[in-house]
């Protein structure tokens, strides 16, 4: 979250909270670690599972879109009764900043706009 959200939030001054946080990053006995587990929608074996699937479809010649790997997304999280954004249900899909970290996570996939294989290739 920005430094500015957090000095409007909390009601204090941006400058007294840079500092304070300079201050921190100074410090070798403290450490400013980012905790992505609390509001992250599925565990790292779930999204090794989303991942596979994504990998299968793309070994059967149906690769998916970003789109459709968003809607994968949020329809797997609605089965397994997930909790997850807001944004996620009224779009009914995975947020673009999800794919991205996700793609981020799992290296191994690659999304893109799937074209027809010729009957030559098949």
């Amino acid at each position: 979250m920005p430094l500015r959200k957090v000095a409007e939030e909390y009601n204090v001054s941006k400058s007294t909270l840079h500092r304070n946080v300079e201050a921190k990053k100074k410090d070798p006995q403290k450490r400013l670690v980012p905790n992505y587990t609390h509001r992250q929608v599925f565990t790292a074996d779930e999204e090794r599972e989303l991942a596979k699937y994504m990998l299968e479809c793309s070994d059967m010649f149906y690769g998916l879109s970003p789109k459709q790997a968003r809607e994968l997304a949020y329809e797997m999280a609605v089965e397994n009764n997930k909790k997850m954004p807001e944004s996620w249900i009224e779009n009914k899909a995975a947020g673009k900043e999800w794919l991205i970290h996700f793609m981020e996570r799992n290296t191994t996939l690659s999304l893109r706009f799937p074209e027809a294989t010729s009957l030559a290739r098949a």
